[in-house]
């Protein structure tokens, strides 16, 4: 297993923070930033998501506060976390490290509209950008991944800055 993890990447707020973090100020900031490549309607319209770094849920709670009806699969390297948490939000949690080859076995049992990987430690959003064909986009699939720690964009993906620190850069790529 991989150890390199920092862990004040672990989630330090509470669930309900977290998730208003992602409602009010993430997922609009990746939408403004993309110019609505990455779009919130077409987000919710999605069958199924893959949340990569899910934590304890707060992507997903959001989504469904915002009406998202769909399925998601969240998988983390940390979990499964103690206290207040929205597992019941998924359809399947993955609790390993998504560089992990049993992990990524597991995430490919199902394709993907969208995936998501949001604030991961850099060594994460680096395996995740240097392999999107892990991930089993369908046709017309969306992998975004943002994060403040990643310094190069691989040829595949397009490149947007947002507002925030977590959202910092964002890097979008379609299938």
């Amino acid at each position: 297993m991989f150890s390199d993890y920092e862990p004040a990447y672990c989630d330090g707020q509470p669930l309900k923070e977290r998730s208003i973090d992602f409602q009010e100020i993430y997922l609009p900031d990746i939408e403004q930033a993309t110019g609505g490549i990455f779009s919130l309607a077409q987000l919710l319209k999605s069958g199924r998501i893959l949340d990569i770094g899910c934590g304890s849920g707060a992507l997903a709670n959001a989504l469904r506060k915002k009406g998202y009806r769909g399925k998601i699969i969240g998988v983390d390297a940390f979990g499964p976390y103690q206290g207040d948490t929205a597992y019941r939000e998924y359809e399947e949690l993955i609790f390993g490290d998504v560089r992990n080859e049993m992990t990524l076995n597991k995430i490919a049992k199902h394709e993907y509209d969208n995936a998501i990987c949001v604030g991961l430690p850099p060594q994460a959003c680096e395996f995740v950008l240097n392999n999107p064909g892990r991930f089993k986009l369908k046709k017309r699939g969306l992998l975004t991944v943002a994060s403040d720690d990643i310094h190069s964009t691989p040829q595949q993906f397009s490149r947007y800055d947002g507002q925030y620190s977590a959202v910092q850069k964002i890097f979008l790529f379609r299938k």
